[in-house]
């Protein structure tokens, strides 16, 4: 098997597959992935795809190996224990605010999600990736070109693999919209008030700013752009924001000056999305994360699908196995083909993930329309994102994969 892509979809996979069945490649053009990586939202289907590789501990930074997370019970299934973190893990309380003055639109509530740092959970998946995975450095221009049985891109919103699944929606489509991303400073006279953090909404634009333990406070912003091309400069667009957002509340202020003090930490990008896609696999190709379902950041889905993906997909390939190994004297080993394992994957993963592809951009094109968002209206698109969300939350998404 070839993985396009090294990446939080690529490393996932990677490490869920059952080493001894696969003879896995990754495909990488960028194999050290240094510097700031921004932090990301990690809703609970996520964090228990991630549990089961056992990259979930390493990624919250509160184990030094996974490999006490899994063991067997006697009947030879995976029986997970819980981690020691998981029941002091702080859900934190956000609010929507509005952009100008700062006060809440919503009242504050307890997020379900995690807030995780990139570099920490790329370095936890490669932890767990087995030794038998090689790892190749090299931008796969031609995926056609490589003679595995199986191409899995996950090569993201740029992805090459993307043409060979679905030619019509090859191509990436560049929104409005460019973001920043930064990690706030914590020097004394830059102390937050709880009371600051959440997501402000208004007319010139949209802004962040979220807590993440042991790391620092993140923030991010999203306004309508015409720099370019890329790669955008970080200062520049940093001085675009500061007049966008020049009467907005006081700790967006602050942080955009804050950010000027030092840019290695704030990271400028145009926000780019894939076209609707109506299948992720045609005969060896398969393509799963950004490169299948590239959205604005909106809801902050587009890592955790990217997780929950590769964590299924790896289960679909292992079902045939485990269930042909079953002990049980009543048990019937599972001869469905291969291919019709991989088309019910695509069955489940395809409408789930364009939905949240669909409302994500919804929520971006309500958030910076430039109408002003009275009360209930700013409420009921909370709820209704909120819902959408939850209902692709569900505890019979958890995957069974590789025991670690």
């Amino acid at each position: 098997m070839s993985i396009v892509g090294g990446g939080i979809a690529g490393l996932t996979l990677a490490a869920a597959l059952d080493p001894e069945r696969f003879e896995v490649t990754v495909y990488e053009a960028q194999l050290e992935r240094a510097g700031f990586g921004g932090a990301l939202t990690i809703w609970p289907d996520a964090q228990r795809a991630l549990r089961r590789v056992g990259a979930w501990d390493l990624a919250l930074g509160t184990g030094a190996r996974a490999d006490s997370a899994r063991t067997e019970s006697a009947r030879n299934q995976p029986h997970e224990e819980r981690a020691p973190h998981e029941q002091s893990t702080r859900h934190l309380p956000m609010a929507l605010r509005d952009l100008r003055s700062g006060r809440p639109i919503t009242a504050a509530r307890p997020a379900p999600f995690a807030i995780v740092p990139r570099p920490r959970l790329l370095a936890a998946l490669r932890e767990r990736v087995p030794q038998t995975v090689r790892f190749v450095e090299q931008e796969v221009t031609d995926p056609s070109g490589l003679s595995a049985d199986l191409v899995i891109g996950a090569d993201g919103v740029r992805s090459n693999v993307r043409a060979l699944v679905h030619p019509a929606s090859a191509e990436r489509r560049a929104t409005p919209w460019v973001a920043l991303r930064g990690r706030r400073s914590s020097d004394g006279n830059s102390q937050l008030s709880p009371d600051a953090y959440g997501e402000y909404w208004g007319r010139a634009g949209l802004f962040g700013i979220v807590p993440v333990p042991g790391w620092g406070t993140y923030w991010f912003t999203s306004h309508r752009s015409t720099l370019g091309p890329e790669p955008l400069d970080v200062t520049e667009v940093l001085d675009e924001a500061r007049e966008v957002f020049a009467r907005s509340a006081p700790v967006v202020q602050e942080t955009l000056a804050d950010a000027g003090h030092d840019t290695s930490e704030t990271t400028a990008t145009r926000l780019w999305v894939t076209r609707a896609l109506p299948r992720y696999v045609s005969g060896r190709y398969i393509v799963i994360g950004d490169a299948a379902h590239g959205m604005t950041p909106n809801l902050g889905h587009g890592a955790c699908d990217a997780i929950v993906d590769a964590v299924t997909l790896a289960e679909a390939f292992a079902r045939d196995h485990t269930d042909g190994h079953n002990s049980e004297p009543n048990h019937k080993p599972n001869h469905e083909p291969h291919d019709d394992r991989l088309l019910r994957w695509q069955a489940t993963r395809v409408p789930a993930t364009q939905l949240t592809k669909a409302m994500s951009g919804t929520v971006m094109r309500l958030a910076l329309s430039g109408v002003h968002l009275t009360r209930d209206t700013t409420q009921g698109v909370a709820e209704v994102a909120s819902r959408a969300t939850l209902t692709l939350v569900r505890p019979s998404d958890e995957p069974t994969v590789r025991a670690a």
